[in-house]
């Protein structure tokens, strides 16, 4: 009797929407994990690990000369197919400073969704709210050799609760408007 009440409420309770679920949908209508690229002046004098993750990128093939010039001024690296996935733009200016400067943008940072934290599921209407967290992680080794360690630290310590619609239709569930803050 007690198991087919249990099965009563599970079958009777109308469209379900797991916590996997939603998560994969936010995650494919969204695209995360989101990347973030950041921008740095490296100064070989300066030393240091940016630096030496400059000198990395370019001894072990993630960069290439291209013999070409951005304004008369930058060299213009080729980003090869090992730093694809990492690097947007790699230059390097012996003009305007006297041991030359190095620029790069490069990703340093994710926002990833964090955890589902509540699916409220409206019957009448076949939909559902889905409130969730997103935080931002470092990727290594470039967000520890180029973010400051106060950037890292607050990096660290973002949250974000956001929330998003839901609607079931015949082939399942999709998001319906876009992604809002939570306050």
């Amino acid at each position: 009797m007690l198991i087919a009440l249990v099965l009563i409420g599970v079958v009777g309770c109308g469209p379900k929407l797991s916590e996997e679920e939603a998560k994969k949908i936010i995650v494919e209508k969204f695209k995360y994990p989101n990347q973030e690229y950041t921008t740095h002046n490296i100064y070989p004098e300066q030393g240091g690990k940016a630096f030496e993750m400059i000198r990395k990128l370019i001894n072990e093939g993630y960069v290439s000369k291209t013999g070409q010039r951005d304004m008369f001024v930058w060299d213009v690296f080729a980003i090869n197919e090992k730093g694809k996935p990492s690097l947007k733009e790699f230059y390097y200016n012996g003009f305007h400073h006297p041991q030359g400067e190095y620029r790069i943008n490069v990703l340093t940072h994710n926002t990833i969704i964090d955890k589902i934290e509540e699916i409220l599921i409206d019957k009448k209407n076949n939909s559902a709210v889905v409130t969730y967290i997103i935080k931002k992680v470092v990727v290594d080794p470039y967000g520890s050799a180029f973010l400051t360690n106060s950037d890292i630290e607050n990096i660290k310590k973002y949250i974000e609760k956001r929330r998003v619609n839901f609607k079931n239709y015949d082939k399942g569930w999709r998001i319906e408007g876009e992604e809002q803050g939570v306050r």
